[in-house]
């Protein structure tokens, strides 16, 4: 998770977010991240997708704030 997190500008705070979705066992979210990673997905899949992800995450707290910027 760390080499995930790098590549946010506040890593700690990433890897502190990732660790808490982690902690959360949705393997829908983990399912949804892998979709918007993929290189083939297209806009509208990616779009329904981060909805998706997001509102299984939760929208407060700023493990919500970063569903919402990761997505």
């Amino acid at each position: 998770m760390r080499r995930v997190a790098a590549a946010f500008p506040d890593s700690a705070r990433a890897d502190e977010a990732l660790q808490k979705i982690h902690e959360m066992r949705d393997g829908h979210i983990f399912k949804g991240l892998a979709t918007l990673c993929a290189p083939g997905t297209n806009p509208e899949a990616a779009a329904k997708v981060a909805k998706d992800t997001v509102q299984r995450i939760g929208s407060k707290g700023f493990v919500g704030e970063f569903a919402r910027y990761a997505a």
